[in-house]
């Protein structure tokens, strides 16, 4: 079943799910669930802070959106247009930083050259 909750996380990181917080009374309830090593119900999440400290995890569910599969497949599509326009970005990018790099080297080997 971890596999089937890292696909809902990672179908609400992209905007496919939402997130219903849990009540506090919930939060306890998992949270007793974890220090006894027993598995959280089936499509339950948390926030557990990542430096290590002693925060305690808010708990979490994922359900669908609201979406029609017209609207879902507009929004898959949106999501590649959109990576695509960030790839684009940064092959221009790199582009300009290696055509500047190169101008830099010519500039720096006439200027040694001259010396």
């Amino acid at each position: 079943m971890e596999l089937a909750n890292e696909l809902l996380e990672l179908k609400y990181k992209l905007g496919i799910l939402q997130r219903t917080d849990c009540t506090w009374e919930e939060d306890d309830k998992y949270r007793s669930l974890l220090r006894e090593n027993k598995p959280l119900p089936d499509g339950i999440l948390y926030d557990a802070p990542s430096d290590g400290s002693l925060e305690l995890p808010h708990f979490y569910k994922v359900q669908k959106a609201n979406l029609s599969k017209e609207e879902l497949a507009e929004y898959v599509q949106y999501k590649q247009l959109k990576s695509i326009v960030t790839i684009k970005n940064c092959l221009v990018f790199f582009t300009v930083l290696t055509i500047l790099s190169l101008v830099g080297g010519i500039i720096t080997a006439i200027a040694i050259g001259l010396s």
